[in-house]
């Protein structure tokens, strides 16, 4: 089981997110997404392509989540 952390920002009116390994340094933010459920679909792209997998957790605002489902709902529905 690994450690993912997801960071979501928004700046300049677009969402910008970043997925990494707990403990590893943090990449640059990817995304240039305008609405919540374009960036919802981005976030999902990049915990894909980060390897993160069914056993994993993923720590989002410093919570733990290991079902994608619950954090892509609270990852929409949070202020930025």
């Amino acid at each position: 089981m690994a450690n993912y952390v997801l960071e979501v920002r928004k700046q300049f009116g677009t969402f910008q997110n970043r997925v990494y390994a707990k403990g590893q340094a943090a990449p640059d933010y990817a995304g240039n997404d305008k609405t919540p459920q374009t960036m919802v679909a981005s976030v999902k792209e990049s915990l894909e392509g980060a390897g993160v997998g069914r056993d994993d957790a993923v720590y989002f605002r410093n919570i733990a989540y290991e079902n994608l489902d619950d954090l892509l709902f609270v990852v929409r529905d949070a202020p930025y």
